[in-house]
């Protein structure tokens, strides 16, 4: 970031325990309806898991560390979500998980982990979604990937946000299946 820079650096982790599938963690600016979010993996395997690129990579979890520039101001997490194939699973209700990032600074707002609770098959159809502080971890791998983070201080925006085991309570698991036609 240039010194005069009027944005900031989110720094955020997602992770997931269970069936490869699209791990969503959806963020806006504070009063915006326009959200963006943070990805790992696919609803449809494009690539299997073990061609792809991990940050995070132990038996049976993988992730990736998300080092991401915006502009200064006030933001939260307000929902989740997996893809996998024809299921798309979401929770109950949204939730907020406010974090502030000041004009030329690096926030990293914790660790969100997606663990598989119930399937049909390959597909997943249940989650637990945590939100955990895995700083020495992920600053450990954003340092590596951006050199130049290891001079700044990064504040934590686990502070305000404690460590959660479940955000939100439950989940919503729904079926896009097409139409099969038959042809004779």
């Amino acid at each position: 970031m240039q010194p005069d820079t009027k944005k900031g650096l989110l720094i955020a982790s997602l992770t997931y325990h269970g069936t490869y599938s699209a791990y969503r963690m959806m963020y806006r600016k504070s009063g915006s309806d326009q959200w963006d979010y943070l990805q790992i993996g696919s609803s449809s395997a494009v690539l299997p898991p073990g061609m792809q690129h991990w940050d995070i990579e132990e038996p049976g979890l993988r992730g990736q560390v998300f080092v991401i520039e915006l502009p200064a101001g006030d933001y939260e997490f307000t929902s989740w979500g997996v893809s996998s194939g024809y299921a798309t699973i979401s929770p109950k209700q949204n939730f907020s998980i406010p974090f502030g990032l000041p004009e030329g600074t690096a926030i990293y707002a914790g660790n969100f982990h997606f663990e598989r609770q119930s399937g049909f098959g390959a597909t997943v159809t249940g989650v637990k979604v945590s939100h955990h502080n895995q700083t020495q971890r992920d600053l450990g791998i954003a340092k590596t990937k951006i050199p130049s983070l290891a001079s700044m201080d990064i504040e934590l925006a686990m502070d305000t946000a404690p460590s959660m085991d479940s955000l939100y309570g439950g989940n919503s698991t729904s079926f896009d299946v097409p139409p099969i036609i038959f042809v004779r």
